[in-house]
């Protein structure tokens, strides 16, 4: 309020009392924070929008006959889905466009098995404006279609955590866990 009285005075070319001068300093800078925690809370999903726990929570689904369901994730990911499925590494599908799979991903058996555009596509990281102590993420990521199909990340994977692409080290590992 006080800002808005010094802007009428200043506007009308009036001197504006005292009563208004003293406070606008601390007013202005109030309003300038309220402003950017406002565009800082609708960038972040409004105060209404879903926790980040109620977003990363998978769904799960019925699956239907086809082993992809193509409404699901987007077709970009889809080869790493089908290769996925393929390895027997289930997918759990979460709202939106994003995909669950429980497997650490082999970077170096990736680029070997797939073109380098898959590669590109998988990304591992800390959030900054995380806890060191949250879990790092992983996943493979679609920036045309905002899709993500999330996989575990090498630091929070354990020894029965399975591989993706599988190779000949990693099946033995496999085999050895499926059979304790």
């Amino acid at each position: 309020m006080v800002v808005a009285l010094r802007a009428g005075f200043w506007i009308a070319g009036q001197q504006p009392p005292s009563v208004i001068v003293e406070p606008f300093q601390i007013a202005a800078v109030l309003l300038f924070a309220i402003a950017v925690a406002s565009v800082v809370v609708a960038a972040r999903g409004g105060l209404t929008g879903p926790s980040r726990a109620e977003v990363n929570r998978p769904v799960y689904e019925e699956r239907s006959a086809s082993p992809l369901n193509r409404e699901a994730i987007c077709i970009h990911l889809q080869p790493i889905e089908r290769a996925m499925l393929g390895f027997g590494i289930p997918i759990a599908h979460q709202l939106g466009r994003d995909a669950q799979a429980n497997c650490q991903v082999d970077r170096v058996e990736l680029a070997l098995v797939f073109d380098p555009t898959v590669s590109a596509l998988y990304v591992e990281r800390h959030d900054i404006d995380r806890s060191y102590l949250d879990p790092k993420s992983a996943f493979f990521w679609c920036a045309t279609c905002n899709s993500r199909l999330w996989v575990v990340h090498a630091d929070a994977a354990t020894a029965n955590t399975p591989w993706f692409p599988e190779n000949a080290l990693h099946a033995r590992t496999s085999a050895d866990v499926a059979a304790l």
